[in-house]
């Protein structure tokens, strides 16, 4: 056997082995926009913010609770104490260290964090509607199809990772972001005291029940 038909049989071997990963991944990306497997969901993250004007991204960390019918809590442990309740009624709000309530006014910030809402949600009807979709690999690209959403957004990458998933969020403003989501699990149940006991916190789980009628 020659050395150049030794080649061309190792680099065939190579491609045929590759050949179902390169089919298990596209399918994975497709999978990160299907709705949730579980309507309540916990999960944790891992935020870097690009600010202009700092040479490094802002970096915190800490727990999402995600409940179809009500909403999503993003409960931020560190490096400061924060919640934000975004409601699938449309209204949200920023909760401080100090258990202060307030209505998140800023457009960019309801309507980025709402979408976000609706990504880690898995409200697909919702993606379609507002976003154009490309895939490639494990890497699924939405790029903003309405005239307003593009205002405030360049793309919304999502990727798989080893511990679940990343979301990048190109800004027009540059104040980039990338989410990475982990420690994915589903809940049986969630009432305001699951919802402290998970959190470690109080801050916001009043709030999500309240407007949603307990």
């Amino acid at each position: 056997m020659t050395i150049s038909l030794l080649l061309r049989l190792c680099i065939l071997g190579m491609f045929l082995r590759a050949l179902p990963q390169a089919f298990a991944q596209e399918a994975a990306a497709k999978d990160l926009l299907e709705g949730p497997k579980s309507c309540l969901q916990y999960a944790e993250f891992r935020q870097e913010k690009s600010l202009t004007g700092l040479p490094k991204p802002l970096v915190s960390k800490g727990r999402i609770l995600l409940d179809c019918n009500r909403g999503t809590l993003w409960s931020t442990r560190t490096p400061i104490s924060e919640t934000l309740v975004y409601t699938f009624s449309g209204k949200h709000w920023l909760i401080n260290a100090e258990g202060e309530v307030q209505p998140i006014k800023s457009a960019p910030q309801k309507r980025i964090g709402d979408i976000l809402a609706r990504i880690v949600r898995g409200d697909h009807e919702f993606i379609d509607k507002y976003f154009q979709r490309e895939v490639t690999g494990q890497t699924t690209r939405l790029l903003p199809a309405q005239k307003r959403l593009k205002k405030y957004i360049e793309t919304i990458t999502l990727e798989e990772t080893t511990a679940g998933m990343a979301v990048l969020v190109a800004r027009t403003d540059k104040q980039n972001m990338r989410i990475d989501i982990s420690a994915v699990r589903e809940l049986q149940n969630l009432d305001a005291q699951s919802c402290q006991s998970l959190l470690e916190t109080s801050a916001g789980c009043a709030q999500l029940f309240s407007e949603a009628g307990g």
